[in-house]
């Protein structure tokens, strides 16, 4: 859609992992564009370009991929050892999590990057803790306090699970 009418006419391909960008970005691309200085940071997004290239040194291939989110797109690029270290190819369409430095040497800003992992290695390496918002007047049924203990006993995850509960007055409690 996008290449065709410049764009996206169904809705963005990220719609569906908003809460993965939400989780796993630092920066949206829009706020790296509007940086001055050099920083470390970490995009989620979609490859929309890929281009591989041998380096002119010793021929070795590395990557320059444009990366889009919901907010823009950027250049990323992706050189050895780095590019040799990925247990994949990148491909267009897939959904990564690139942690670089921001390098404002040329007119337009790129991240070199210093690390790739797709969404499933993101989630383990990446997520720390699962926080479940629960609104009082939703759970005052006793049965589904015990759905969800059930639940959470029969699916015991690699990360922390934290419930935040408020109420209606806007107060919280948590545990």
């Amino acid at each position: 859609e996008k290449e065709l009418l410049g764009f996206y006419v169904t809705g963005h391909p990220l719609d569906d992992y908003a809460a993965d960008l939400a989780a796993f970005q630092i920066h949206t691309v829009a706020q790296l564009k509007e940086m001055t200085g050099e920083v470390d940071t970490r995009l989620c997004g979609i490859i929309a370009k890929l281009e591989v290239r041998l380096s002119q040194k010793d021929k070795t291939p590395w990557a320059r991929v444009v990366l889009e989110d919901l907010t823009g797109s950027m250049e990323v690029l992706v050189f050895q050892p780095l590019y040799g270290e990925l247990p994949r190819p990148l491909d267009v369409g897939e959904v990564v999590v690139i942690s670089g430095s921001l390098d404002r040497r040329d007119d337009q800003p790129k991240l070199r990057a210093v690390q790739v992992l797709w969404l499933p290695e993101a989630h383990e390496q990446l997520l720390r803790e699962l926080v479940l918002h629960l609104p009082l007047e939703d759970w005052l049924d006793p049965a589904r306090w015990a759905q969800l203990r059930e639940l959470v006993m029969d699916a015991p995850g690699p990360v922390k699970l934290r419930m935040v509960c408020s109420r209606a007055k806007g107060g919280t409690e948590r545990s």
